[in-house]
């Protein structure tokens, strides 16, 4: 016979779900069936029927997440062992009043949620936690994620999880925490820091990272966590702990350690170094160490590398931003990494990149990032010996010169290829074809010259193209309209002309993945092609300063990413950006410079969203401004400065109410600004 569940797990179940909104009806299942066991979300045991899983979790599908307040009665469940609400819409935390005993007695004394061991309550980005009290009763818990919760107002947080003794992983990234030092009760003489450190004695993960308000002035606790493998305090300010490596460094089983942006000092490093043997202890305390990331911190100096050389099992290694200018070794220290994958030393101001070695052991590393040095050097030989396997080559800010070598080539993995503001000249190989899986050139603010080579076309990967800021001439190739992959395209600031072809657009049509065209600065004449209205995802197009004649296609007003919201609106849909996106934007950031002149900061687009502009300014359209193409209600950025561009303002311009510049200067319009502007 087939028994149902619990009668009052059933009805807690029932509590917990009045407090929740789901517009998307996916808790239906929690009405229709009479068996909470098959209830969304709701796993039982299959001998006693009791509830012990809950798993609301979802993903980034904006539109199929619950919402409304996370009522903790739910803890009432005896036999719950993991609740997980991440990636939800959450904004509150409701416990049942201390004054009704029927619900609330056994919340608060713990008797009927000892069991839970796995809570994870994260990504729920607009949700403010004042009280952590509820959580200092689940003393079975081994894994809490609390990340992206407002925690501002608990200022005992500490105290909270202090009293896990359980607890294995604490992951309270972007929580908005304050202080770690406030004072514990019968703390005595001892800091709460070292009481801290006593109670978590189990404790293998902790990640405070992204606490921007969090200060840590003494590290002395971390060196009791005897069973910690993986630390990230990223952006948090150490500042005040000059001791700060060598408390990390006691820790015997670490195996990744994250501590970019925290303001770390050199003064200790040094200490520790002074001494011949310093090095070697270093190393070895750090023996099980796969992944280090100290960048971004430029106050870091690091003059001696001999520890690196020691860290056998690392094979990710980030010291950018750190000044490396002392160590004249540097290129020796991280060759003797066997196991090395990922190696990033951008703006170390490191000075040589030309020391001989009889022997480059890459044959692990897949990734080399030595931008922003100050190598003044042709591509160094040692470069060609590394492993055929490297997926990502980044020389960009380095004023490396010559001709781009013919080696090169031998890397045929190759998935990113930044060899961006250097004095790169001649012309772009054509070899550059036969990367098969190569999906982000960045050949910008060069010297290249000729034309822009066809064999590009054989990239079917390519998804993002960046050869502007340079002395390319002749006509955009049309075999460019072939890539089916392309999402960014930017050749401006060149010297080349001819039309922007209707076959050229037309080909473009093809690819509906394309979101920013960037042309501008250049020599093209001839009118705007209707075809280009029919690049389905275009969010960017950029025509400025060229010698473009005729009218303005009035067909863009259809372009259908300019009159709706923007793309990526999925990553960006709070307040808070993810890693995720991050990482999105940032590869989409390399490709909307607007000319050679703008640094690192001038972007013409810093906004949650990527945005929807078009520029064709300094060009000689001519006619009157279409009154349609103000139905694109979330174009941010219009400028039609510097033409011939004559009649009235359309009245229509009131209909965008998402736009954010607007010019329209040196035209020969006439009359009065619209009243519905």
């Amino acid at each position: 016979m087939n028994v149902g569940c619990n009668e009052r797990d059933r009805e807690t179940l029932e509590i917990f779900k009045r407090s929740i909104e789901d517009p998307s009806k996916l808790l239906s299942s929690w009405s229709t069936e009479q068996d909470c066991c098959h209830w969304f979300g709701v796993h039982c045991d299959n001998l006693t029927r009791r509830v012990t899983k809950l798993d609301l979790s979802r993903n980034y599908s904006a539109g199929k997440r619950f919402g409304g307040q996370i009522n903790m009665y739910v803890l009432k469940l005896e036999f719950l062992t993991f609740l997980d609400l991440h990636y939800n819409d959450f904004n509150a935390i409701y416990v049942p009043p201390i004054h009704n005993p029927s619900m609330i007695s056994t919340i608060h004394h713990g008797a009927n949620f000892s069991n839970l061991v796995y809570l994870d309550l994260s990504h729920n980005y607009g949700l403010k936690i004042y009280d952590l009290r509820w959580v200092s009763q689940l003393s079975s818990l081994e894994y809490i994620d609390l990340s992206y919760a407002d925690l501002s107002e608990e200022t005992l947080w500490l105290q909270r999880v202090n009293t896990l003794h359980s607890l294995r992983e604490l992951r309270l990234s972007d929580c908005l925490l304050g202080s770690i030092q406030p004072s514990l009760e019968h703390a005595n003489n001892s800091s709460s820091l070292e009481i801290l450190g006593a109670n978590f004695s189990n404790l293998v993960y902790l990640d405070l990272s992204d606490n921007y308000g969090l200060k840590i002035d003494d590290l002395r606790w971390i060196s009791r966590l005897s069973s910690l493998e993986y630390i990230d305090l990223s952006n948090v300010d150490l500042s005040e702990e000059t001791f700060w490596l060598q408390r990390v460094s006691s820790l015997p089983s670490l195996s990744e350690l994250r501590l970019s942006n925290c303001s770390l000092k050199s003064i200790q490093l040094s200490h520790v170094l002074v001494n011949s043997s310093s090095p070697a202890v270093l190393g070895g305390n750090f023996s099980s160490l796969v992944y280090l990331d100290f960048s971004q911190n430029y106050d870091l100096i690091i003059n001696d590398l001999r520890w690196v050389s020691r860290l056998s099992s690392l094979t990710y290694l980030n010291l950018s931003n750190a000044d490396l200018s002392e160590e004249a070794l540097w290129l020796q220290r991280v060759n003797s990494l066997p196991s090395l994958r990922e190696l990033r030393l951008s703006d170390c101001s490191l000075k040589s990149i030309q020391p001989s070695l009889e022997h480059v052991n890459s044959s692990s590393l897949e990734v080399l990032d030595i931008s922003r040095n100050d190598f003044h050097s042709e591509v160094p030989k040692w470069l060609f010996n590394l492993s055929s396997s490297i997926s990502s080559l980044d020389l960009s800010f380095n004023y490396l010169k010559g001709h781009l070598p013919d080696e090169l080539s031998n890397f045929r993995k190759l998935r990113s290829l930044v060899l961006r503001t250097n004095n790169f000249g001649g012309s772009i190989p054509e070899w550059l074809g036969q990367y098969k899986q190569l999906e982000h050139l960045d050949l910008s603010g060069n010297y290249f010259s000729g034309p822009i080579p066809e064999t590009l076309v054989n990239i079917s990967s390519l998804a993002y193209l960046h050869v502007g800021c340079n002395l390319l001439n002749g006509s955009l190739p049309k075999s460019l309209g072939q890539h089916s992959e392309l999402q960014l395209f930017h050749a401006g600031s060149n010297l080349l002309s001819g039309s922007i072809s209707p076959f050229f657009c037309q080909a473009m049509t093809r690819n509906t993945k394309l979101m920013a065209l960037r042309l501008s600065h250049n020599h093209f004449s001839g009118s705007i092609p209707p075809q280009i209205c029919q690049l389905p995802s275009l969010l960017i197009l950029d025509l400025a300063n060229n010698k473009l004649s005729g009218s303005i296609p009035t067909c863009l007003a259809n372009t259908a990413t300019f009159s709706i919201q923007p793309l990526f609106s999925h990553y960006h849909d709070h307040k808070r950006i993810g890693q995720d996106s991050s990482r999105s934007y940032g590869e989409y950031q390399h490709l909307i410079y607007r000319d050679c002149s703008e640094s690192d900061d001038s972007l013409s687009v810093i906004v949650d969203d990527i945005v929807s502009s078009i520029d064709l300014s300094m060009n000689s359209l001519s006619g009157t401004i279409p009154p349609e193409l103000f139905r694109l209600r979330h174009l941010l950025h219009l400028n039609l400065s510097h033409n011939g561009l004559t009649g009235s303002i359309p009245d229509e311009i009131g209909h965008m109410e998402s736009l954010e510049q607007l010019d329209l200067s040196r035209n020969q319009l006439v009359g009065e600004i619209p009243r519905s502007f």
